[in-house]
């Protein structure tokens, strides 16, 4: 193995300590610290040949911290995949694990830590949105716990 990719797998592992990278964010952290593209995707490839590196276990990863964390959305979430830089299918793997009806469930748990007597539902439609939940799971929260509530024309 060449020098300079014993470096970058050297530098790969530091990295990967730190945090769960995908295939293009970490090839873009070695470029970015001077390893020279070659040795860069040679380590690269051996990582993934290992399975050091996959964006599919990145991206499930991600799916299932905003599952247990009942404070994200399916929109959150793929902002958050794309940030990563994991790859269409991955993302797309990732997202299916966050069905509408699990997302539903969420809100339903994101309003219920989060409303409080007197809250009408606007405000509460605002909250889910600014967490990234999509329209059909902010209305299936609001129609539960907000009996009877109208949305606006």
């Amino acid at each position: 193995m060449r020098p300079q990719v014993s470096e970058a797998l050297r530098h790969a592992a530091r990295l990967l300590a730190q945090r769960n990278l995908s295939v293009a964010g970490l090839q873009s952290r070695l470029l970015e610290a001077g390893h020279e593209e070659e040795a860069s995707r040679d380590a690269l490839d051996w990582l993934i040949e290992q399975r050091y590196v996959d964006d599919r276990e990145v991206a499930s990863r991600e799916a299932e911290k905003a599952i247990r964390s009942r404070n994200a959305g399916r929109l959150r979430l793929q902002a958050r995949l794309e940030s990563l830089q994991v790859t269409d299918e991955a993302a797309s793997a990732a997202l299916d694990l966050l069905d509408e009806a699990t997302e539903t469930t969420l809100a339903s748990l994101a309003l219920a830590r989060r409303v409080k007597p007197g809250m009408d539902a606007s405000k509460a439609a605002r909250y889910l949105s600014g967490r990234g939940f999509s329209e059909e799971a902010i209305r299936g929260a609001l129609n539960e716990r907000f009996p009877g509530w109208e949305e606006p024309i």
